[in-house]
């Protein structure tokens, strides 16, 4: 788990932070889209208010045309036992009984006023009184048209109590009862004139047109509707909906709506809560402001949540980048360290502790190889082998510290007469062999000559002491009779080991399988 969280810690980082960004974008978005939501339903519950009142005005101005208080108004202090208008049908619109509106009204006058033909019987005659008893009560009642010219509006059946009429002598009854017919016929005149008045305004009062013109005149409102308690549309600003049931739903169901290319907002409310009719208002409210807010806001959201994935990608990146050539740099760094490293433990390994020079596995190895490079390119290989004479009397007359002072001077000697394309190395204890690459027998003569009185010239200086030292040193070339190095090797330490029994500090050579002491004067015949 350690390891894959610092595997992939940059990639998580990422991610977390893209996550959190998203996130901020989007409770953002859903942020300011509920504070526009709630300023639609604020903008949306003025409009109710204002559509709701223009409503009841409506219908308060309908209530204001209504029989029941038109006779109220007109009954001149009469005691009117029973009012009730009906229809040209027959059919109660309006009782002093509610239970009777809506319904036929069953009574011999009316069932007479009804007859097309105009016949009456002479009790029941339309327009003239009669006296009858009603649930016991002694009054005085006429059917009386409501009509203009040919055009019948209804009928009015008019009950007075006149009970107490009883109590009245014969003489003054007669003449009560002609004043009593002459304000009841007056009161029916003037509510028949006020019914046919009112009719004629309220015809002109058209609710659905009502509420088509309150749509056009408030602004923000696409449709006002009305509906029973069960769903059904009884009035609507957009009439085609008269009588639907499916419209409902849609104000239950949804809160948007797209209708005629246009968004709307739908709102079901009691039409007026104060009155438990069970009437709903179905209110659609424009909403394309409101959605076009959202799509902005939607686009932003989207938009400010892609900026940040691209800056949190590209910072990723950058760092990613930063941190590769970091590391990059590192591998070279320490791929140059272990390059170092490695060319240090090489030349540690290949290298003679002492003297510097290459050590005795090395100069085998590059032994090997010219050797090869030699019998490939048929090109001359000559081995010098150098050996310091009495090296172990300077040891026991010096010391060993001395003894090693004196390979350290030779050595570095060695090295600094040598060319660059030769080879020296240390073979062990006071022997060292040299390899002359591509040089002739006569030339690497002439360079151990050289070799052998640079050893000589000068003694090695060691604590205010002059140690003297001489060499001894072998020659010897490739020539076809050898198989290896080693056979080189072989010749050159013959002769040195003739160099020795000669006296030391010479130098002898292998020629044609003889060995020769070599002169600065000898010519050798190659």
């Amino acid at each position: 788990m350690v390891e894959f969280l610092r595997r992939y810690n940059l990639s998580l980082q990422l991610g977390f932070l893209i996550i959190a960004l998203c996130s901020f974008s989007y409770y953002n978005y859903i942020s300011q889209k509920s504070l526009f939501l709630k300023q639609l339903q604020n903008d949306s519950s003025d409009l109710l208010q204002s559509v709701r009142s223009s409503i009841v005005k409506f219908n308060s101005i309908e209530r204001t045309l209504s029989i029941s208080s038109l006779v109220s108004n007109m009954s001149f202090k009469l005691e009117i036992f029973e009012f009730r208008y009906l229809d040209s049908e027959g059919v109660v619109v309006n009782s002093m009984f509610e239970d009777e509106v809506g319904k036929p009204y069953d009574h011999p006058g009316i069932e007479l006023a009804l007859k097309q033909d105009g016949e009456f019987s002479e009790y029941y005659s339309m327009g003239q009184y009669y006296v009858e008893e009603r649930d016991l009560t002694k009054v005085m009642a006429i059917t009386f048209p409501v009509q203009e010219g040919e055009r019948r509006y209804g009928i009015i059946d008019l009950a007075v109590d006149i009970g107490e009429f009883d109590y009245i002598p014969d003489a003054s009854r007669d003449a009560v009862m002609s004043r009593l017919q002459k304000d009841t016929t007056n009161l029916l005149n003037a509510i028949a004139g006020s019914i046919v008045s009112r009719v004629k305004v309220f015809e002109t009062l058209d609710l659905p047109d009502f509420l088509s013109a309150l749509v056009a005149q408030t602004g923000g409102t696409r449709e006002v509707s009305l509906a029973d308690e069960n769903g059904v549309i009884y009035s609507s600003s957009r009439k085609e909906l008269y009588g639907d049931k499916e419209s409902i739903v849609q104000f239950r169901s949804q809160r948007f709506r797209q209708h005629d290319g246009k968004h709307e907002y739908l709102m079901m409310v009691p039409l007026n809560p104060e009155e438990s009719t069970g009437d709903v208002m179905l209110l659609a409210i424009d909403a394309d402001h409101y959605v076009d807010n959202e799509r902005k806001l939607r686009f932003t959201s989207i938009a400010t949540s892609l900026l940040a994935i691209i800056v949190s990608v590209t910072i990723a990146y950058a760092i990613y980048s930063i941190n590769l050539r970091r590391a990059r740099e590192e591998n070279i760094r320490l791929e140059k360290m272990v390059e170092e490293r490695t060319d240090e433990l090489r030349r540690i390994s290949q290298t003679d502790k002492l003297t510097g020079l290459a050590n005795r596995s090395y100069l085998e190895e590059h032994l090997e190889i010219e050797f090869k490079r030699s019998l490939r390119y048929q090109l001359p290989l000559t081995l010098a082998v150098v050996d310091l004479d009495h090296f172990k009397r300077v040891n026991d007359t010096f010391g060993h510290l001395a003894g090693d002072a004196v390979l350290r001077e030779i050595g570095a000697r060695l090295r600094a007469e040598l060319r660059e394309t030769d080879f020296v190395g240390r073979f062990g204890g006071e022997e060292f062999v040299v390899i002359f690459i591509n040089t002739s027998l006569e030339g690497s003569l002439k360079l151990a000559e050289l070799l052998r009185r640079m050893v000589e010239v000068s003694p090695v200086h060691f604590e205010g002491q002059d140690i003297p030292v001489t060499a001894s040193i072998g020659v010897a070339i490739r020539n076809s009779a050898h198989e290896g190095y080693k056979e080189i090797f072989a010749d050159a330490d013959q002769a040195l080991y003739q160099a020795k029994e000669q006296g030391r500090n010479c130098i002898c050579y292998v020629n044609d399988g003889e060995v020769l002491r070599y002169h600065s004067k000898t010519v050798i015949d190659d």
